[in-house]
């Protein structure tokens, strides 16, 4: 009696055993079989056989990622991976282009080119794509012999379209000489205007107004 009792407890713990281990959580593995590694196959294993799997080249089945690795195990590498398509850019100031994010080679890249940078101007913009606005001194104004209205003259600075206007501060610059009156921001001084521009006296409009510097 006491040896069947021992045979039934035991054959209890095996049945206990292999019901526990058939409620194990099962491992997705990417098998590579030997001499067909075009031939990947998605399979589950217990967590105990991972490591001899991922010894011999197998991987865990997960989602695709550009990396060159063929992760969700279907037969494609770097198949419409996570992050491809999203919006990027590449260059700054202007040279800055917009493009979408590709996968190539198993690494994520821009399929943007960089503009081509040019002599900086005062225009707020980056023009020679360093990543710095307006630098070099491009927006020093021009000092020149201040006109009046009557004695206005084009190519102050060199620019045909600029005149020597008088300022507020006393002194004269390089203005752009071609401003609508009905559309001009008047001023009582230069602080009262936009950067890149002065505030303008005795002009043709009959008060102050703010004026684009020339450079």
């Amino acid at each position: 009696m006491k040896k069947l009792s021992t045979v039934l407890m035991a054959a209890g713990v095996l049945l206990l055993g292999s019901a526990a281990m058939a409620g194990a959580p099962k491992v997705n593995v990417c098998h590579i079989p030997p001499g067909n590694p075009g031939n990947p196959q998605s399979i589950s294993v217990g967590a105990s056989a991972v490591p001899a799997h991922l010894a011999h080249g197998d991987h865990l089945v997960s989602a695709e990622v550009c990396d060159g690795v063929d992760n969700d195990c279907d037969g494609i590498v770097d198949d419409d991976p996570g992050g491809v398509g999203q919006a990027c850019t590449v260059g700054v100031g202007a040279c800055a282009e917009a493009g979408a994010v590709v996968c190539v080679d198993g690494a994520r890249e821009c399929d943007a080119e960089p503009g081509e940078p040019t002599t900086e101007v005062c225009d707020g913009v980056d023009n020679d794509c360093d990543g710095v606005v307006d630098e070099g001194g491009v927006c020093a104004p021009i000092p020149c012999n201040a006109e009046t209205c009557s004695t206005y003259k084009f190519g102050c600075g060199g620019n045909s379209n600029c005149i020597c206007a008088e300022t507020a501060e006393g002194g004269g610059v390089c203005v752009d000489g071609i401003v609508f009156c009905a559309s001009a921001v008047p001023c009582d001084l230069s602080t009262d205007c936009a950067p890149g521009e002065a505030c303008q006296v005795n002009n043709c409009c009959g008060f102050s107004f703010c004026a684009p510097l020339c450079h």
